[in-house]
Formats: C-alpha cells, structure tokens, sequence
C-alpha cells in the first residue's frame, strides 16, 4: 500500500514516505526475524531462510533511502520476459536444432525491440540469416554491424 500510494510521486517525496512509512515495518520485521531465529535450530531450513534473509538485509533497504531507487525488478523483469518467453517456446520448435535456431533468432529480435532497433533488426534478420548454412556467431556479428550501420548517423560513424 506504500508503494501503491507513491507510485509516480517525486523522488524525495517517495523517499520521505518510504522512511516515515516502510522503515519502521522493515526494522519490526527485521527484530521479528532475529527472534524466530534465535528460537529455531541451527540445521533447519527455516533458520537457513532466514540466515539468507538477514544476509541481504542491506539489500532489501536500500530502496527506502533513494526515491529513485525501485522497491522490486519487476519493471526489468517484464521487459525481458518477452525474450525468455519466446525462446522457451521455440525449444518445441519440431526438432531440436530448429528450436534452438529460433530460439536465437526471437531472442536476438527481442533485444533489439527493447534496444530500439527492432524493425530494423527483424528486416535485416529475416534478409540474411536464411542465406547462411546455420545461425552462427558470425551471422550475428553481421546483423549487430548492419544495425549499427543503419542506426548511427554517418557524421558519428
């Protein structure tokens, strides 16, 4: 609800709501994991858990003392979720070496649309690879050097 009430504010303004609200339920979180802790054997996995939890501490509080900082990746995550999509499902792609060629190629595709190169790319990709034996780390070298080509301004080149 903290996040959800700062989404799109200002970064001091999130910065001074993450400290005023969410510090002092991380650091009651914080108490209530060491006590658990103390309580519970030295070899169970919950202990492990929160060993590992207690570990990244640091990490997990770092978001509310930046207003830029993001509380979670999911906005990453997201982003690249439609490249690990396509290449799980191209793995079914009628044998193995056309799924992994696929593969390759939607994750190439991918990466270019979240770069900002996509039309391009997928012109080029679908123009040269098919004239090539098998999708190789050369054919990509030549689509990324075409696409830079294509993309810088020849006065920067």
């Amino acid at each position: 609800m903290i996040e959800k009430a700062i989404l799109g504010k200002p970064p001091l303004e999130r910065q001074i709501a993450r400290t005023s609200r969410a510090t002092p339920l991380l650091a009651s979180l914080h108490d209530g994991l060491q006590e658990t802790l103390r309580s519970l054997s030295r070899k169970s996995a919950l202990a492990d858990a929160i060993r590992y939890a207690l570990k990244l501490w640091p990490a997990l509080i770092r978001y509310t003392s930046n207003g830029l900082v993001e509380m979670d990746n999911n906005t990453a995550e997201r982003a690249l979720r439609t490249v690990a999509l396509g290449r799980k499902n191209f793995l079914f792609a009628g044998s193995d070496a056309g799924g992994e060629r696929a593969a390759a190629i939607y994750s190439l595709i991918g990466s270019a649309k979240l770069n900002g190169v996509g039309r391009t790319l997928t012109k080029l990709t679908l123009s040269t690879v098919p004239t090539r034996p098998a999708i190789t780390s050369l054919a990509f070298i030549v689509i990324r050097r075409q696409v830079h080509a294509l993309t810088v301004p020849s006065n920067c080149a």
